[in-house]
C-alpha cells in the first residue's frame, strides 16, 4: 500500500515496485521541472545586472541631454515647465544656435545606445522571456524604458515579442498597453 499526501488530499494506491517508481518519477517530473522560462536564481542576477548596465546607457547619456538643459537655463526645474523649441530660441537668443549643436551632438550619440540596448534586449528576451520587474524581483522596470526607446526599425520585432510575451504572462497589462500604444504614437 502507498500513501501519497497531495494538499491534503490522501491517495492510497496499491501497487508493484515497478509502477511505484514510474509513478514517482512521474511526480518528481510534474513537481520540479521547470518551464523553459522559469528563472533560476543565477539567471535573474545575470539578468539583473544586463539590465541594469542596458539601463544605465540608456539614462547616462540621457542625463547629458538634462545638464545641457540646466546649464543653458531651458529646463523644466528652472522654468516650472517644458519650453518649446521656440521658447528655447527666444531665450537664448544667439546662444541657441551652440545650445543647438549640442543637443544635436548628444542625440547622435544616443541612436547607436539605443540601437545596442535593442538588439540586447531582444536576444535576452528570445532566450529567457521578458525581463520583467515582477520576474527579475526589482523595483524599477527598467527594461520596460529599453523598449520605449527603441527605434522604428525594430517595432515589428518587438510587437511579435511583446505579443507572445503578454500571451506567456511575462509582461504586465499596463506595459503590455503602453508599449503598444507608444509604438503606434511613433508609426
Amino acid at each position: 500500500m502507498v500513501y501519497i499526501h497531495l494538499n491534503d488530499i490522501k491517495f492510497k494506491f496499491s501497487m508493484n515496485t515497478k509502477k511505484f517508481t514510474i509513478l514517482l518519477l512521474v511526480l518528481t517530473c510534474l513537481f520540479s521541472c521547470k518551464n523553459k522560462y522559469d528563472l533560476s536564481t543565477s539567471e535573474i542576477e545575470l539578468l539583473t545586472n544586463e539590465v541594469n548596465e542596458m539601463y544605465e546607457r540608456d539614462q547616462g547619456i540621457r542625463n547629458e541631454l538634462t545638464k545641457l538643459d540646466s546649464f543653458y537655463g531651458v529646463d523644466r526645474k528652472t522654468n516650472g515647465y517644458f519650453l518649446s523649441t521656440k521658447d528655447k530660441k527666444d531665450l537664448l537668443k544667439e546662444e541657441y544656435a551652440e545650445y543647438n549643436y549640442k543637443r544635436d551632438s548628444i542625440w547622435e550619440a544616443i541612436h547607436p545606445i539605443d540601437d545596442a540596448n535593442t538588439k540586447q534586449l531582444i536576444s535576452l528576451t528570445k532566450k529567457y522571456g521578458f525581463p520583467s520587474r515582477e520576474r527579475l524581483k526589482v523595483k524599477k522596470a527598467k527594461a520596460y524604458f529599453i523598449l520605449v526607446h527603441s527605434d522604428r526599425q525594430y517595432f515589428d520585432e518587438i510587437r511579435s515579442l511583446i505579443e507572445q510575451e503578454y500571451e506567456a504572462k511575462r509582461i504586465s497589462a499596463v506595459s503590455y498597453t503602453h508599449l503598444r500604444a507608444h509604438e503606434t504614437r511613433h508609426d
